[in-house]
């Protein structure tokens, strides 16, 4: 999921690292706690605001959240014991 917040920060900081770093962090630790809702939101808040190709690329993003937001709350699978991230499904 991590990589999804990476492609919107530098869609909307695409020539500072430190700002699109700066983006991603609060993000990351709303999902451990199960607030994907949260980043949803935020992510919806911020479309209007961009027009042309980066403007689709955030809407493909929230399309992309929207349809795995039962997979980005990690607290069931976390009790489940299951991994988290892609790493263990990347490296099978």
């Amino acid at each position: 999921m991590g990589e999804h917040l990476w492609k919107v920060a530098r869609t909307l900081h695409p020539e500072d690292e430190v700002a699109a770093r700066t983006w991603v962090e609060p993000h990351l630790p709303k999902l451990k706690a199960d607030e994907s809702c949260d980043v949803i939101t935020e992510h919806e808040q911020l479309r209007p605001r961009l027009e042309g190709e980066a403007g689709e690329h955030l809407a493909r993003q929230i399309n992309y959240l929207k349809t795995n937001q039962t997979r980005l709350d990690y607290g069931p699978a976390k009790a489940r014991g299951a991994p988290l991230g892609s790493g263990a499904m990347e490296s099978s």
